[in-house]
């Protein structure tokens, strides 16, 4: 068997958000005691006024020899069944002390099965202690050195991103102007035409100087001869 969702919800709604604080002592019904109470103000309702943490304890005050306290798991707790409990609490005469070493839920029932029955049970939330939570403090000290330089960079990059988009943009409007037709119009093969005079210049000159040398050789041959 179990409790029901919304009586657990309810019960968690009871606490508060408060920082760690020392140890306390919880006397359970409060100036009633562990004693029967009407249905209309049950412990749990004492219990859901508190906030209670690791290390604090419960008194459970009864009249001597009255009554005894027991803690069970939930199913125990829901039938009232007083056998084979979790622990007996010790009686110390009138009352009986518990002390909370770890974080859960805790139920205790009457060591009186018809006590039990009629409400003399109660269900307790210890919260995890928050020692934990100052340790996350020096984390935002290398969180903000580590996100100072990240943030001059970025600003720096996008600025010269910024530039260079119109410029390549215009870049490509000036290019195919002026220089895709200019190639094309074929004024390079004039450059060939402009070489073509000087090689006729040396063409003209070659067969001149050629035949001087034959009319020379012609007539130093024809006087040796004659």
């Amino acid at each position: 068997m179990f409790l029901p969702i919304s009586f657990l919800v309810m019960l968690m709604i009871g606490y508060d958000l408060i920082g760690p604080s020392q140890a306390f002592k919880y006397y359970v019904g409060g100036k009633d005691g562990w004693s029967l109470k009407p249905s209309s103000k049950s412990f749990n309702d004492w219990a859901s006024r508190y906030r209670f943490q690791v290390h604090d304890s419960l008194i459970f005050k009864y009249k001597n020899g009255t009554d005894s306290v027991l803690q069970v798991d939930q199913d125990h707790y829901v039938t009232c069944n007083t056998t084979s409990p979790i622990l007996a609490l010790e009686n110390t005469g009138d009352s009986s002390t518990f002390n909370f070493n770890k974080s859960g839920l805790f139920f205790f029932i009457s060591g009186h099965s018809d006590n039990c029955k009629k409400g003399q049970k109660v269900i307790i939330l210890v919260m995890a202690p928050r020692n934990a939570s100052p340790a996350p403090v020096p984390s935002p000290i290398p969180f903000q050195g580590s996100t100072s330089p990240d943030i001059s960079p970025a600003a720096s990059i996008p600025s010269p991103a910024a530039s260079p988009i119109p410029q390549e943009r215009n870049s490509p409007r000036i290019s195919p102007a002026p220089s895709v037709p200019s190639q094309a119009a074929s004024p390079i093969p004039q450059g060939p035409s402009q070489a073509s005079p000087p090689d006729d210049g040396k063409s003209a000159s070659a067969p001149g100087l050629g035949g001087d040398l034959v009319m020379l050789v012609l007539l130093l041959f024809w006087m040796i001869v004659y």
